[in-house]
């Protein structure tokens, strides 16, 4: 996975009141921690984060630049973070400080590709599972896991252990739960088509017959 710096500094004051200034100021309260580091504040730029961090399908790797020796070179992933409902802003961010040498698990987002051969029979695409949580080191973080979905027939699926993953990757599971299927229309979608149908034209009769979903 490719590695994106970011500009982060001590938070030295703490508090409600400072929370406000700093994001008035277009900086970000946050924590950073990790297995052998107390939680430490720090503070962010919102814009530098909005540019580096967010264009990427899953978190990246974040090089830590900083005046602190403290931070300055720490490797960490974006954990957790909130944002403000009307803006769309960050305003608070947890950062977990990764070991390069030990294997961490991770969301990663699923790209479905391809068209299924059962959508030309009338099926529907319904993915089930938007990510899947992988095991590997923390440079082998795949930016995404592509599913080919084109071989896919009407009533088809594909199970997480049918996914395809780079080397050094794997996705631990209990139970082989599917990521995506193929489905036939369900009974309200033709009665909604049934009832726009008649609207359009009172004098035509239509006959629909029972569909069923299979799981």
């Amino acid at each position: 996975m490719q590695t994106v710096s970011l500009t982060a500094n001590l938070r030295l004051a703490s508090g409600t009141a400072d929370a406000r200034r700093l994001r008035r100021d277009g900086r970000v309260p946050a924590i950073l921690y990790g297995p052998n580091r107390m939680p430490t504040p720090v503070v962010f730029g919102s814009k530098e984060f909005h540019e580096r961090i967010l264009r990427h399908d899953s978190a990246p790797l974040i090089q830590i630049q900083s005046e602190s020796d403290l931070l300055r070179g720490r490797i960490v992933l974006l954990r957790d973070s909130q944002y403000d409902a009307l803006s769309g802003k960050i305003t608070h961010a947890d950062f977990y400080e990764v070991d390069m040498d030990h294997k961490i698990r991770i969301p990663v987002v699923l790209h479905f590709v391809g068209k299924a051969v059962g959508l030309l029979n009338g099926g529907i695409l319904q993915p089930i599972r938007r990510e899947v949580e992988v095991e590997c080191f923390p440079a082998s973080i795949p930016e995404s896991i592509e599913v080919d979905v084109s071989h896919l027939e009407m009533h088809e699926s594909i199970h997480v252990s049918q996914l395809s993953l780079p080397d050094g990757v794997s996705v631990p599971f209990d139970s082989d739960y599917t990521l995506v299927t193929v489905a036939s229309p369900t009974t309200s979608d033709r009665e909604g088509e049934m009832e726009a149908a008649q609207g359009e034209d009172a004098g035509a009769v239509i006959v629909v017959g029972a569909s069923e979903t299979k799981e």
